[in-house]
Formats: C-alpha cells, sequence, structure tokens
C-alpha cells in the first residue's frame, strides 16, 4: 500500500499534535489502521482512529470504523458509525479525501 500525498499536507509522515492539519491526520490515522490491520492487530488501528475522533470529527474516521464492523459481521454497530458519518465534517471534494 502506498501512503498518497495530499495537497494540503506539507508531509504527512510528519504530523505533529498542536500544528498538523485535520485532514492530514485523518489520512494518518487511516494509513495507520490499514497498516496494524494487516500486520493482524486491527485493534490498535481501531484504538488510533477512535482516538483521533476525539479531536477532529471526520466522516472518513466513522466510515472507516463502519466498515471494520461490517468485517466482523457486527451490523448494529456498523450502522451507528456509518449515521454518525453522516453528521460529520466531509471532505470538499474526492481529492481531499483519503
Amino acid at each position: 500500500m502506498r501512503l498518497r500525498r495530499h495537497t494540503e499536507c506539507n508531509n504527512i509522515w510528519h504530523w505533529g499534535e498542536a500544528d498538523s492539519l485535520p485532514v492530514c491526520r485523518a489520512h494518518a490515522c487511516l494509513f495507520l489502521d490499514e497498516f496494524h490491520s494487516r500486520r493482524g492487530n486491527g485493534d490498535e488501528g481501531r484504538a488510533i482512529l477512535l482516538k483521533e475522533l476525539l479531536n477532529h470529527k471526520r466522516a472518513e474516521l466513522y466510515c472507516r470504523l463502519g466498515a471494520k464492523c461490517m468485517d466482523q459481521k457486527d451490523w448494529k454497530e456498523a450502522a451507528i458509525w456509518f449515521k454518525q458519518a453522516t453528521k460529520a465534517y466531509k471532505p470538499f471534494s474526492e481529492a481531499t479525501s483519503p
């Protein structure tokens, strides 16, 4: 899996707590979730997504959590996450979405 650069991000690999753009953080969290899932540690990826949601309520993060629940056939929890995604910030365009 390749990490895509985003036009709003100077360097997605170096994102800090105080000065990062929410979209860069979302990209990084989604990448880390994918990384941990491929290594068989999906719970750590889920924890990263949940921690980021405390700071930035982004639709991409809710959708990833919903997809993870669907993979486990937990339809009720998946529906909750997807419903939250409809209420969260959505990227202006697909180009800004990971």
